[in-house]
């Protein structure tokens, strides 16, 4: 479980370090078209990566770090949103594209959180099956059983004899 964890934190780790290079390196001025693409991105990997948890979470996969993640990918497409309305059109650019590279993170933790829990627990069809050989199994046991049973009563009525039994007043 460690190791999960520790992937998280490489992963956050590494996008701060990617934001932080980013911002130094950053464009001095982005237009408003770009910014509002991008935008519009960061929502389409918003929905994506919910899609993806709903997906792992269907399979029966621990996903409480992707919702936490997912929040805080939220939390940065509204601030890029109130940067994009207040002009700061640079500033909304580099907060949506950190949205969107840990919608991408997410996506691809949660495929893998799916896969495993998918792999991990037992199919339908098996417990199906074994259920149906199991009652099968069962009603045939049942019958052997009632047939063996009779035939011990049959067998033990005709070795019954008749007895008379003399009466004190006979």
């Amino acid at each position: 479980m460690m190791k999960g964890h520790l992937k998280t934190f490489l992963v956050f780790a590494l996008l701060i370090f990617s934001t932080v290079w980013t911002n130094a390196h950053a464009q001095t001025s982005i237009s408003r078209e770009k910014a509002e693409e991008i935008i519009s991105e960061a929502e389409e990997a918003l929905i994506a990566a919910y899609q993806a948890i709903a997906g792992a979470e269907d399979a029966k996969a621990n996903v409480s770090e992707l919702v936490a993640a997912l929040n805080s990918a939220i939390s940065l497409t509204d601030q890029a949103r109130l940067h994009y309305s207040a002009g700061r059109y640079t500033e909304a650019y580099q907060l949506a594209g950190q949205a969107i590279s840990i919608c991408d993170q997410i996506v691809v933790d949660s495929k893998e959180l799916r896969e495993k829990a998918l792999r991990e627990s037992p199919s339908i069809t098996f417990l199906i099956a074994t259920g149906t050989i199991t009652s099968l199994i069962i009603a045939i046991s049942i019958y052997i059983l009632s047939k063996w049973w009779r035939l011990r009563r049959t067998k033990r009525m005709l070795k019954m004899r008749i007895r008379v039994v003399k009466g004190e007043g006979d």
